[in-house]
């Protein structure tokens, strides 16, 4: 099992936050049949081969994925589109994009 760990900083106040990355777990369900809750500020998500969870604070996303064993030689590929999703959905401490662009591509 490979376990991707990643904390991203931005600007947005935490309620935008919260509704951004529920827009995209929300899309996520439906085009991937991910199953997610949300439990306060912790979001928990599975999926055949995954599971995750998001935990939003002032200020910063802190994501938590545990990969089968299916899915750990792809563990680098899928860390960077994880990564370049965050800066498309919630930017970065410089700003946040008006826009959500959520990129599909490993």
């Amino acid at each position: 099992m490979s376990i991707i760990h990643i904390k991203h900083h931005h600007s947005l106040r935490h309620d935008e936050t919260r509704e951004r990355v529920e827009r995209i777990a929300s899309q996520l369900g439906r085009k991937y049949k991910v199953n997610y809750s949300w439990q306060r500020n912790l979001l928990h998500s599975r999926h055949k081969g995954s599971s995750a969870s998001v935990y939003l604070g002032d200020g910063y996303i802190e994501l938590k994925i545990k990969l089968s064993l299916f899915f750990a030689p792809l563990k680098g590929k899928i860390e960077n589109a994880i990564r370049r999703n965050l800066q498309g959905v919630v930017g970065d401490i410089n700003g946040a994009p008006t826009r959500i662009t959520l990129y599909e591509r490993v």
